[in-house]
């Protein structure tokens, strides 16, 4: 287990939000990962590693190697109150490592990854299974826990649609057949670049799952209601991710985690910005200092 440091590569920003509410809203970014300890950082465990240096530095959940298993949590616990989460991954395929064909006949590289919550009432940082258990499942992940699974291998062990979807499971566990999923056209181990969003919506209610490679899509890939975390609850965010006989490199290149929701998501690598109500309170008190000032300066001349 690793603690690295985030002075150069994570960016902390706290502030209140403006539209009504008291709530503080913490925005944890990464632009790159050459250096990610301290409060707002990430433990490393099992095969994850921090790969290049500045800014080509990557969080690599496993190597191009087969039965591996790596995840990488915050260091510290933040409150939720709804959240919203974007990263981009590129997860390469080494040819070698697509000896085994999946149950749809396909030569793919395995197994995929998972952005992952869990309750701070766990204790360490946990660690799942190689292979299809994506480094979440059959481990020490939970039952407060809730992972935002991208698969690259399927296994009809464990119904899966298709060898490219996303999913949603919790508990530690990768539910047989009942998990809510949603297959995605294109290949997550193309080596190209993709981006994922992720949002509680509806007061936490829903979650909101969305994965591309252009502009955010208007509508979601996936919603589920879900019963797993509450909102004021404390939780530890990160991944994990897992590779079985057939392999790939599977890198998070920036991420940006805000623990209150907002509107329209946050950008991978950027801070969140207010929302247009925000710049229109921010305007009326602009205005309201105007007045006041033109009032004094008149009182002055007087």
């Amino acid at each position: 287990m690793r603690t690295l440091s985030s002075h150069a590569s994570g960016l902390f920003l706290s502030f209140a939000l403006l539209a009504g509410s008291a709530v503080a809203q913490t925005i944890n970014t990464f632009s790159n990962f050459s250096s990610i300890s301290g409060p707002g950082g990430v433990t490393l465990n099992g095969n994850a590693a921090v790969v290049g240096s500045g800014a080509s530095a990557v969080l690599r959940l496993t190597p191009a190697a087969a039965n591996q298993a790596g995840s990488a949590f915050s260091n510290s616990s933040l409150t939720l109150w709804g959240f919203s989460t974007s990263f981009q991954f590129r997860i390469t395929s080494n040819p070698a490592g697509k000896t085994y064909l999946d149950s749809s006949g396909a030569a793919k590289a395995g197994d995929g990854f998972a952005f992952v919550l869990r309750a701070d009432t766990e204790s360490g940082v946990p660690l799942g299974a190689s292979g299809g258990q994506l480094g979440y499942g059959n481990g020490t992940m939970g039952l407060n826990s809730i992972a935002f699974v991208f698969d690259t291998w399927k296994n009809a062990d464990l119904g899966d649609p298709s060898n490219n979807f996303i999913g949603i499971v919790s508990g530690g566990v990768l539910h047989n057949g009942s998990l809510p999923t949603a297959s995605i056209a294109g290949d997550f181990t193309d080596g190209s670049l993709w981006t994922a969003w992720i949002d509680f919506v509806d007061g936490g209610t829903n979650v909101e799952m969305r994965v591309g490679q252009g502009a955010r899509p208007i509508s979601p890939d996936l919603t589920y209601a879900q019963g797993v975390l509450s909102n004021s609850w404390g939780v530890y965010a990160g991944f994990t991710g897992g590779t079985g006989g057939n392999y790939a490199a599977q890198d998070i290149e920036k991420w940006t985690f805000g623990d209150v929701g907002v509107n329209g998501g946050v950008k991978a690598g950027l801070a969140a910005i207010p929302e247009p109500a925000n710049f229109g309170i921010l305007g009326g008190l602009a205005a309201l200092g105007c007045v006041a000032l033109r009032r004094r300066q008149a009182k002055s001349a007087a």
